[in-house]
């Protein structure tokens, strides 16, 4: 099926079978990440989305989803969108659009109906889909559900059960709760302190490509924490981290480049990062910034 046949489908008004209109989801994803030869067109996915999302589809309405939450083919983000998709692609059983949905609940995203939205309640229902996910095995959920528990947001606090269960993603490979477990022996947070776990843990969830994993595995070598100080692994690590617009990785590298620590010294450069870092939302580096200007200012 092209693109002009789903259109010309959609615009004739018949009644389609499923399967008719899980083509046309399937082509939505074609065109809106650029697979199956087909050149990438967001919009056009998001027009095919559309369609069968609302016939129902819980692929259509999760991708639906997903594209307004990241705004992506679509004008602005829209997390309300997002949600609404979400839900009905959740109450179809699917845990990517429950945990997706709980993200948003947790973190306040989401209005609904009411502008006013009680934050309690929002964690709250957050709690209860990252449970439903969890009850299905979803490791993401578990995961976060481990966090809700730990730190008392939406349920009682439970200390013991959060840490079991982020652990417990952690051993089946989910690279969020890794990276979670990592912080804890970090900073010694209901376990005792312990830098080579913490390296552990870092290197598992940066090898699946976790950016926050990656900057802060990146630490580890150049501060020598859990592993030897090796700066050549620092900024390879910082690298792969900033090119997913990691704010503290960004300005990791420009430590790096301001002191010569893995690379030559390069102010230009130190300072290129550091504005980066700004604008992806690290707001510590306007000071390193400042002295980078004046440093570039005196150059030839």
């Amino acid at each position: 099926m092209t693109y002009e046949e789903a259109i010309a489908l959609i615009k004739s008004g018949k009644p389609l079978s499923k399967k008719t209109i899980w083509d046309i989801t399937d082509l939505g994803y074609a065109l809106y990440y650029g697979k199956q030869g087909l050149e990438r067109d967001p919009y056009k996915g998001m027009e095919l989305y559309k369609y069968s999302a609302e016939h129902g589809d819980a692929v259509a309405e999760y991708n639906l989803g997903l594209a307004y939450d990241e705004g992506i083919g679509v004008e602005e983000i829209d997390w309300d969108k997002a949600a609404y998709w979400y839900e009905r692609a959740a109450s179809k059983g699917r845990t990517d659009a429950m945990v997706n949905l709980a993200w948003l609940l947790y973190h306040g995203l989401v209005e609904w109906e009411n502008n006013n939205r009680d934050r309690e309640l929002d964690k709250k229902q957050a709690v209860s889909w990252y449970r439903k996910a969890a009850k299905k095995g979803d490791m993401l959920a578990i995961a976060h559900l481990g966090d809700c528990y730990f730190y008392g947001d939406g349920v009682r606090r439970n200390r013991p059960l959060g840490f079991k269960l982020i652990q417990q993603a952690a051993e089946a490979g989910e690279s969020f709760a890794q990276y979670e477990l990592s912080l804890r022996y970090l900073n010694g947070d209901f376990v005792e302190q312990n830098y080579d776990k913490e390296f552990y843990w870092l290197q598992k969830a940066a090898t699946q490509g976790h950016a926050s994993a990656q900057n802060n595995l990146g630490v580890c070598y150049s501060l020598g924490r859990g592993t030897p100080i090796d700066h050549d692994k620092a900024v390879v690590l910082y690298k792969r981290a900033a090119r997913k617009k990691d704010e503290m990785a960004a300005s990791n590298l420009g430590e790096c480049y301001e002191k010569g620590e893995g690379v030559e010294v390069n102010p230009r450069e130190a300072l290129r990062w550091y504005r980066l870092a700004k604008r992806w939302g690290n707001e510590d580096v306007d000071e390193a910034i400042a002295r980078m200007k004046q440093v570039v200012k005196k150059m030839p």
